[in-house]
């Protein structure tokens, strides 16, 4: 039967509602496998308690621990008072305004995902969080793409392969990578 959709794109025909959905659908995932391995659902959030920031929605409307945990810089790469997890959201919230006008749908989906983690545990690994959002890649690919030099490309992937070697030389040594 022949039809005016090109192959793979059948899902496009479901709407965004559905695909708004799909994080509900994690969380009941999460929680269904959380009843079945501990038979508790909620265990993993009960354990959260015992982080030394003790990570909670509740947190998420504490206007003075937030401001607080921003302004608690001691080190550059600490689990809670890294300089790497402000400066990862500092730029989380520069590249919200691109992603919103490049698509409106990656705005949505960047928006909680990068917001949640950081008002909820305030800065505890901030960056693992950042990196499954891939718009916040996208954006700075389109400018490096648009750059009439390629200093710029070269410069990022230098920067960022220090920041990876750096990285991967701490977690090796038992230290706290992020």
């Amino acid at each position: 039967m022949p039809t005016d959709r090109p192959p793979g794109l059948a899902w496009r025909g479901l709407g965004p509602g559905l695909l708004a959905l799909c994080p509900l659908l994690g969380y009941a995932a999460y929680f269904g496998l959380m009843h079945v391995w501990t038979g508790n659902a909620p265990e993993g959030f009960e354990a959260q308690k015992n982080y030394p920031n003790s990570p909670s929605i509740a947190n998420m409307f504490n206007v003075t621990g937030f401001t607080n945990a921003l302004l608690n810089i001691h080190s550059l790469d600490g689990m809670m008072d890294s300089a790497l997890d402000r400066v990862f959201f500092v730029l989380f919230l520069a590249l919200l305004w691109p992603i919103y006008r490049l698509d409106k749908t990656w705005f949505f989906y960047v928006l909680p995902a990068g917001l949640v983690p950081v008002l909820s545990s305030w800065f505890m690994s901030y960056r693992r969080y950042l990196m499954v959002l891939f718009p916040l890649f996208v954006v700075p690919a389109l400018l490096l793409r648009k750059a009439q030099s390629r200093w710029l490309f070269w410069y990022y992937v230098v920067l960022l392969a220090a920041l990876q070697a750096w990285a991967a030389t701490r977690f090796v040594n038992f230290n706290w990578a992020g």
